[in-house]
């Protein structure tokens, strides 16, 4: 048997969660949620996506402050011209935040006003026992 199907055979029988190459299923749907949520902020539905975020997030921060400083940060920016994936990785500790379940997922973006790439950062928390809801969204 070759050594890569020992491999995947070994992770099935452990029962262990892997998506698509390799990754861990929590970071993959965390990842898909992510890039959904995102597509509002890039189509300048930031109210929308406002609505979606987790409900903490949402008592804690007025939609006009939030809708404001998207804008004021995102439209000079430019439409978005390319996004990757830098990083996912799931943690029960963020800084700041109590314990619980998070994806916290990284995109390099280019930008059509931007000559250097953004890094962006979004935080997902999860809800339910699949459903992730945005808990933060950062852009350097």
């Amino acid at each position: 048997m070759q050594k890569w199907m020992r491999c995947i055979w070994v992770m099935a029988a452990l029962g262990m969660p892997f998506g698509a190459y390799g990754v861990p299923n929590e970071e993959v749907a965390g990842t898909e949620e992510a890039l959904r949520w995102i597509k509002q902020v890039d189509s300048a539905e930031y109210e929308a996506a406002f609505q979606e975020m987790e409900p903490s997030i949402q008592a804690s921060l007025k939609m006009e402050v939030w809708v404001s400083g998207l804008s004021r940060v995102r439209t000079p920016m430019g439409k978005l011209t390319k996004r990757t994936v830098k990083t996912a990785f799931f943690t029960t500790e963020l800084p700041g935040a109590p314990s619980g379940a998070y994806i916290v997922v990284q995109f390099r973006s280019q930008f059509a006003n931007r000559d250097k790439a953004a890094l962006e950062t979004i935080t997902l928390m999860r809800a339910h026992a699949s459903e992730w809801l945005v808990s933060g969204y950062f852009i350097q």
